[in-house]
This record gives structure tokens, C-alpha cells and sequence, in this order.
């Protein structure tokens, strides 16, 4: 498997939405276009980087039949708020691809927060 870190966004925003106080945690979290098993995958990955409290995979016949993932981390919320906006996502992808920087959580991280900088930089003049 690959790791897709659209994927990744899009679970850390589902997470956000439908997990609650009364319900920390998300069983068997659907984004539309991806499997259960692919879902899954990338939620261990979350949980991995410090994004996402827990994973619990439930596995029946050897085959992923659901799972469990907690709420986001403090630092998954620090990530997410830098990915939030679209168009900082989209120019962090860019920049990524375009100078052929690894395709990790840190690296996105910290190419967001340079965009962020320019932004708040420009806000001031």
C-alpha cells in the first residue's frame, strides 16, 4: 500500500466532525472513494505520527472487518489547523512535488508553516 496523504487529511477532518466528548472515537470511519482496508491502514499511519489517540483493528477471517480510531491528538490538531485551508494545503503539495521533498507529515508541516509565515507576514505590510 501506498501511503496517501490526501487520505490523511481527510480522516483527521472526518475524526473532527463525528467524533464527540460522550464518543471519542470512530467505529469503522467511511470517506467516500476508499475501502474499509485502506481507511484502516492510513488510521494506523495517524496513530504512528501522533495524530490520533489509538487504532484498534478488528479482524475476522484474517481480513480487516473494522475498526475503532480515537479522537485527534493536541499535535493532530496543530496539523490539521496548518492543512486546514485549502489553498495552503494545495501550495504545500506543490512545493513537495515540485522540489522533490519527502512526502511526510513533517515535511508538510513544516513547508504549511513557511506559507503560514508569508501569510501573516503579508497581513502586517
Amino acid at each position: 500500500m501506498k501511503r496517501d496523504m490526501e487520505l490523511m487529511r481527510k480522516i483527521l477532518f472526518a475524526i473532527e466532525e463525528e467524533a464527540k466528548p460522550e464518543r471519542p472515537f470512530v467505529w469503522n470511519l467511511k470517506i467516500e472513494g476508499y475501502d474499509t482496508q485502506t481507511i484502516g491502514a492510513h488510521c494506523d499511519l495517524l496513530e504512528q505520527e501522533g495524530l490520533v489517540k489509538y487504532y484498534k483493528p478488528v479482524f475476522a477471517d484474517n481480513n480487516l472487518h473494522g475498526f475503532h480510531v480515537g479522537d485527534i491528538t493536541s499535535r493532530g490538531h496543530d496539523y490539521l489547523e496548518l492543512i486546514r485551508n485549502n489553498e495552503v494545503w494545495d501550495k504545500a503539495k506543490t512545493e513537495i512535488e515540485t522540489k522533490k521533498l519527502p512526502n511526510t507529515v513533517e515535511t508538510i508541516t513544516k513547508v504549511a508553516a513557511l506559507f503560514m509565515a508569508d501569510f501573516f507576514k503579508n497581513l502586517n505590510s
